[in-house]
């Protein structure tokens, strides 16, 4: 979604970067100017150029970041860039992806100098801080633009008993994004891969709490449709009929077992 951040959270190797890598893939195959701002060296360049991604592209960006200030001051030189390049027309402006990948590892800049000076002391309280701060910064920044800022966060296992919540984050990021992915790994049988199971915490798009399953084999990887029957199905645009579903809009009926291969853009876009 364009004017808004996108968060994908979840426990260290989950799959969280190589969702924002398939992100990334699915945003230049729609002409997306696409910047990375790598703070934890888990999206380099040879990484994302082995799940597919065009780094060659002379709409792709890389940039390493260690501190909030490297972080806050890319992000500023980048949107205020594009905003005045372009500020006849934002609304037909060309669509750009930035991912901050990620905002677990940034480091204040206090925490770089002591680590400079051979002090290991973390400052936990300010970190989030100025990170809540930079996410309401963008937030405005972004609003009236084709830009769409994709960032990942770690999640830690709830001691809350009463919340029923059973990962937390250190952000707070509920206040600032608009759509909030949960990404948890799971296995495939005979160890020929993972399953990525991936539930919506918060969303202004489509129905929260809905979950789907992606199953992604290690020789062939992700399937771009895969998971995407349960959605439409939470969304109310297939319907279960016998042992297969419906398109409400097309009238079109399609296998379960199979949707995910079956299924092309034209069938998707007539869903």
């Amino acid at each position: 979604p364009q004017g808004r951040i996108v968060t994908y959270i979840g426990p260290s190797g989950s799959g969280k970067s190589y969702m924002v890598g398939n992100s990334i893939k699915a945003a230049q195959d729609l002409d997306y100017v696409v910047v990375v701002i790598d703070t934890e060296n888990a999206l380099n360049k040879k990484y994302l150029g082995n799940i597919g991604v065009d780094i060659d592209s002379p709409n792709f960006i890389y940039i390493g970041a260690a501190t909030i200030q490297d972080v806050t001051k890319t992000l500023s030189e980048c949107i205020l860039g594009y905003n005045e390049e372009y500020a006849d027309d934002l609304a037909n402006a060309p669509k750009m992806l930035i991912v901050v990948d990620s905002l677990a590892m940034i480091m204040t800049e206090s925490e770089a100098k002591n680590f400079e000076s051979g002090d290991v002391k973390g400052e936990q309280g300010q970190r989030v801080k100025q990170v809540s701060t930079l996410l309401k910064s963008l937030t405005h920044k972004i609003k009236e633009s084709n830009i769409c800022i994709m960032c990942t966060d770690h999640v830690y296992a709830s001691q809350d008993m009463f919340s029923g919540d059973k990962y937390k984050t250190s952000m707070k990021l509920p206040y600032f994004s608009s759509f909030i992915a949960l990404f948890e790994k799971l296995s495939l049988k005979g160890g020929s891969g993972f399953t990525l199971k991936c539930s919506t915490q918060k969303s202004r798009f489509n129905v929260i709490n809905a979950s789907t399953k992606v199953e992604v084999p290690w020789t062939t990887g992700i399937n771009p449709f895969g998971g995407l029957c349960d959605l439409l199905q939470a969304d109310g645009l297939l319907v279960k009929e016998g042992i297969g579903v419906r398109s409400i809009h097309n009238g079109q009926k399609y296998a379960i077992g199979t949707f995910d291969q079956t299924i092309n853009m034209d069938d998707l876009r007539s869903i």
